[in-house]
């Protein structure tokens, strides 16, 4: 009977505190977990490559940047961009396949790099030039091809365009030959290198005229390979016979495409 009467005079509040206590501490359960939050998003699915496909890294970079990258046909995204696709995984001893990146953005001329993978991974960077600098018919810039005077006549122009380059890789010489059938001492010489790569620094730039003594024109150095030369050496030679332009790739991981060499004699 005391102890009931007791329990009549236990104030509210402690009761209140008692009850709570007991909730909290006298058993293992916790809070119920918050209910995830549904943020709309669906997180992208991995799809494992299939069988002789291997996952290839994409880095790609341009100035100005904005550009907008295909490659395959298929869009990549917006430079600077770094993305993954499927490839083919080359065969043992097999060169690993080149693809073709177009480089767009409005005001601008597109450009296409041709590159290959290279330890699983490709690293891209175009140079985009204001839209009308580059003629349509030239991406090197090369005038329309002069008319040329009566053969022998001093002062005439010799061109010509060389035959299809070909890929540029690791350790590797491409070239590009060009033949003039025609005497012609030269007076001056303009050498039209066309191309691209994607590190310039890797290559070893020569031209071998047909009585040889070869006249390097790039060595290893930053500045684009891929433009024109007038080298003065060439003076007082004979234009005749076949010419051999050399592209070297003196390094690892990174490639590119040669494309046809012009050559311009004006002759004494």
């Amino acid at each position: 009977m005391s102890r009931l009467r007791y329990a009549r005079l236990i104030p509210f509040p402690v009761l209140f505190l008692l009850t709570l206590g007991c909730g909290l501490f006298g058993a293992d359960d916790g809070p119920p977990p918050p209910p995830p939050v549904n943020t709309g998003v669906t997180p992208p699915a991995v799809t494992p490559a299939q069988p002789g496909m291997s996952v290839v890294s994409i880095t790609a970079a341009s100035t100005p940047p904005g550009a907008t990258v295909t490659g395959g046909g298929q869009p990549l995204g917006v430079t600077p961009l770094t993305t993954q696709v499927p490839a083919p995984t080359a065969q043992p001893g097999q060169a690993p396949q080149t693809f073709d990146f177009v480089f767009s953005k409005e005001g601008f001329d597109p450009m296409t790099i041709q590159a290959a993978p290279v330890n699983g991974m490709i690293v891209i960077t175009a140079t985009l030039l204001p839209a009308g600098t580059t003629p349509t018919a030239d991406p090197a810039g090369d005038p329309t091809p002069t008319t040329e005077t009566e053969a022998g006549a001093p002062g005439r122009v010799v061109e010509v365009t060389g035959g299809p380059g070909g890929r540029i890789f690791d350790s590797h010489t491409t070239t590009s030959r060009a033949t003039v059938e025609e005497d012609c001492v030269i007076a001056s010489a303009r050498i039209t290198v066309r191309g691209n790569h994607t590190f310039h620094r890797d290559l070893r730039v020569r031209i071998e005229p047909p009585e040889g003594r070869t006249v390097m024109l790039q060595n290893l150095r930053n500045s684009n390979p891929f433009r024109r030369y007038t080298p003065s050496s060439l003076e007082g030679r004979q234009a005749r016979g076949e010419w051999v332009l050399k592209v070297t790739d003196a390094a690892d991981q990174d490639s590119g495409q040669l494309r046809p060499v012009r050559l311009r004699f004006e002759c004494r």
